[in-house]
Formats: structure tokens, sequence, C-alpha cells
């Protein structure tokens, strides 16, 4: 009897002692901006792994033990907060909306988009693709730097057009040519053409419909996305490329035709205005 007694002691004390440990603490979590209430928020408590969750109507009730000191609440879209208990039993936050969240689901049109929530076909060059090569204009760096991208000289001209075309030419009797953008600013071929090489810092070729559809009709032929170099913080940096050419004429003369060797020569031929000479 004296045995029951005694463990029936031990057990209340250390109920006592378990109850004395827990503090109970209860409150509502709500919208910063409009009061709302804010449901299924995590309410842990920092350095343990107590938690619980909000419900419908924002309010939550947390056990927590006696060294506790601080509450820690989040949720997607929010951001997190931190709470310190400070002896309270009662503690209500309100949670501000995260902007980095929102603007990981904004789309702007000229702009950048995350390359988590893109789908399309893109090929991107960089600059120090681009400086490989010796070339006069961009167009020609592009030449057999991106799959599916066409790039033909339309003559020996410097800064001439060039013809480029994103998976073949999608059109009979309407244009052919894709859309340029430059630092978010749709351009013609022209102001791309006449770019500096080492003005780029990267070309995002955007080649299916997917890819395009945020510009419309205009992207119908592909989108060619250039972004130029500007300054960046930190100690002044200078960089120099100097590229040289020798041209040296050939040593030989060569034996010119006269003018009867050159149309006996297109008589023979059958072509040219010697063709047309008669034996009188």
């Amino acid at each position: 009897m004296m045995k029951r007694t005694i463990m029936f002691a031990l057990l209340m004390i250390a109920g006592l002692s378990w109850a004395s440990a827990q503090t109970k603490i209860t409150g509502k979590v709500t919208n910063k901006d409009t009061g709302d209430p804010v449901p299924f928020v995590t309410v842990a408590v920092k350095g343990t792994t107590t938690v619980a969750t909000t419900g419908i109507n924002g309010e939550y009730s947390v056990d927590i033990p006696a060294n506790a000191e601080t509450l820690i609440f989040s949720f997607i879209g929010y951001e997190t907060a931190e709470e310190a208990i400070g002896g309270r039993t009662a503690i209500d936050v309100s949670l501000k909306l995260s902007a980095e969240s929102l603007e990981e689901v904004v789309v702007v049109g000229y702009g950048t988009q995350r390359k988590g929530t893109l789908t399309g076909s893109v090929e991107v060059v960089k600059s120090d693709k681009l400086e490989q090569v010796p070339v006069a204009s961009v167009s020609q760096a592009l030449q057999g730097r991106a799959p599916g991208v066409q790039v033909l000289a339309s003559s020996g001209r410097p800064s001439a057009n060039a013809y480029i075309r994103i998976r073949g030419v999608g059109s009979v009797t309407a244009g052919t040519d894709p859309l340029y953008v430059i630092d978010g600013v749709p351009s013609s071929s022209i102001d791309f053409a006449t770019l500096n090489t080492n003005d780029i810092e990267s070309i995002s070729i955007l080649k299916d419909a997917s890819a395009t559809s945020i510009y419309g009709s205009r992207g119908a032929n592909g989108v060619i996305v250039m972004t130029t170099k500007r300054g960046a913080s930190g100690k002044p940096k200078f960089e120099a490329r100097v590229l040289a050419g020798i041209t040296t004429p050939t040593a030989d003369k060569f034996n010119m035709m006269d003018a009867k060797e050159k149309l006996t020569y297109e008589k023979m031929l059958g072509v040219g205005k010697g063709a047309t000479m008669t034996d009188a």
C-alpha cells in the first residue's frame, strides 16, 4: 500500500512538472494590408520541432516549452515574421506580402523572365562566344552559333543587312525577318547590323510559338533579344581587343588577254559578245 501511494505521488509530481514546463500561446494571423485572416500559416517554435498551423479564421494555438523564446510565422507568398514570446500567452501577427514572390509570376513582353517559367525553345549566345571570331557585324557572328538559325550575307559591303531566318521561311508573300529587341526596345535590322560585337553581353533567340507568343504577330518569324554591356560596380577595369591583318600582292604578273584574244575566246565558248563575231 505504501509503495502505491509513493508511486502515485511521484506521478502527480511529474505531471505537475510537465504542466508547469508547457505554456500555451494563442493568437491570430492576419494580412497586414487588408486585415483579413490568413489560414494555413505555419507557426513554429524556434529551435524546436514544435509546429502548429492557423485555421480558416487565422487563429492558432501552440504549446511551447518553458525555455522557448521566439515564434516563427511563415507562409507562401508572405514574408516570414519572428515574434519574441517574452512571457506572453497571446500573440497576434500581421504578415506582409512578399514582393519577391509576386515578381516571380509577372511576365513582361519586352523584358526578362525566370528560366523556371520558360517553356519555349530559346538559344543563348554569350559574349565570349561572339568574341571568338573576328567579324565585321553581329549577324556574321551568329553564323553557326545557334541551331535552326540561318544567316546569309546579302552582300560583301560592310554593315550590310544579313538575311536571318529562324527555322526556315515562314511566309511566301509576307515578311520573313525576325523581330529584333535591343535592351527591351524593338529595333530594326539596320540597328542590329551596325552594333559593335564588343558591346554585346548576350543574344537570346526565341524560336517557337510558345516563346514568342508574348510579342504578338511581330514575333511570328522568331525574336532576337539582345542585351548590351553596361557598367558594373567595383574597381575600374579596362579591356582592349586589337585585330590586325596584312595583305601582300602576288609577286608574279598575270598575262592578261587583249581585246582580240578575249573576243576569240568568247567565240570558242559561244558566250558574250565574241559569240556573235563572224570571220568576215
